[in-house]
């Protein structure tokens, strides 16, 4: 089937045609929620280029239609960076993106290497708003070539993740000026972050603060003892913790050799 954006005003839709100025894009990604600008080489467009690998959705939640559109179409066997929000434009409508996550999971990704989910992306000298996107259970089986994932928001996890290729996951659920979020990730969803399979993971940062939030975490123990993170260079944790998690951290299996550079120093505990 072919891909329909009509419905999308044509301001609203554009290309990366030149390197922009100001903003490197890669060269035809194509991007919806984005007016058009000389500066930045973005160009409208009535068809996707056909030398397009990368999408930009960010319209929010409000683009269910278009993104069905898409997922049916033969673009996602040739997309290679997928990125899903919205944007400092704010073009888009709603922040509950349970719909599209679940949409996303029933489709093949063969090539795709780069996705972020919950994203508010800046175009200017701003700040975010995040969101929700639901569950995301088996996240990765779909996408035997992703290596960089990003999810902002709040999420669902019920089971640990396993993406053998992964080499560099962030998650952040909030931004600290705005305080506008999805709400805190539930204590099951962030044991199971840190129990997931990534063996080729080399950098990983997880940002679980959100302001005001009362939920307290803890580390299980495989992710302490490195067993599921074996090639981890690089790992950032941000966010409250129960008293005693930072020391068991510092000194556990994962960080004793100082293979890892850790930073580690905004976990919060509660006393």
């Amino acid at each position: 089937m072919s891909f329909s954006f009509d419905h999308v005003p044509e301001q609203q839709r554009c290309y990366q045609s030149i390197w922009g100025t100001h903003r490197n894009w890669p060269i035809a990604d194509c991007f919806f929620g984005v007016p058009s600008s000389a500066s930045y080489g973005r160009k409208r467009f009535t068809s996707v280029p056909f030398f397009c690998r990368g999408f930009h959705f960010y319209l929010g939640a409000d683009q269910q239609d278009l993104f069905d559109s898409y997922i049916e179409s033969d673009w996602p066997a040739w997309t290679r960076s997928l990125h899903i929000g919205n944007s400092s434009y704010d073009l888009g409508k709603g922040s509950d993106y349970s719909r599209l996550m679940a949409s996303l999971a029933r489709t093949d990704f063969p090539r795709l290497e780069k996705l972020e989910l919950g994203v508010w992306q800046l175009f200017c000298n701003s700040h975010c708003l995040f969101g929700q996107l639901g569950n995301l259970d088996g996240l990765g089986s779909r996408m035997p070539r992703l290596t960089s994932l990003s999810l902002f928001g709040n999420f669902e996890l019920q089971e640990p993740l396993s993406i053998p290729t992964l080499e560099r996951l962030d998650v952040q659920t909030d931004d600290p000026i705005t305080c506008l979020n999805g709400g805190p990730l539930d204590v099951e969803t962030v044991q199971n972050i840190f129990r997931s399979s990534f063996e080729n993971l080399r950098e990983f940062c997880a940002d679980l603060e959100v302001y005001e939030s009362d939920v307290e975490y803890m580390l299980p123990q495989e992710f302490l003892d490195g067993k599921n993170l074996p090639n981890l260079k690089g790992l950032e944790v941000v966010g409250n913790f129960r008293s005693g998690e930072q020391s068991r951290l510092q000194n556990s299996v994962l960080l004793r050799d100082g293979y890892v550079k850790a930073n580690i120093r905004d976990m919060i505990e509660r006393q």
